[in-house]
């Protein structure tokens, strides 16, 4: 399927609406262990929902901003 508007277009539209993603670290427990992963996410909510779909038999203790 091709698509109607060239890489130009494209890139101009992209341009206009940049990334709203962050990255967030999320603490959990898995098992009897604590974990971190660092998550690049639009909101913390969206953070621990990924973190949850990778772990989902892990607990969510802590999400906040990565320090960089």
């Amino acid at each position: 399927m091709l698509s109607a508007l060239s890489g130009a277009d494209l890139s101009a539209i992209i341009l206009q609406f940049p990334s709203l993603t962050m990255k967030y670290e999320v603490i959990y427990v898995a098992g009897n262990t604590r974990l971190s992963e660092e998550v690049h996410a639009n909101s913390p909510r969206e953070a621990q929902m990924v973190v949850l779909a990778r772990n989902p038999n892990g607990r969510i203790v802590n999400v906040c901003a990565a320090r960089n």
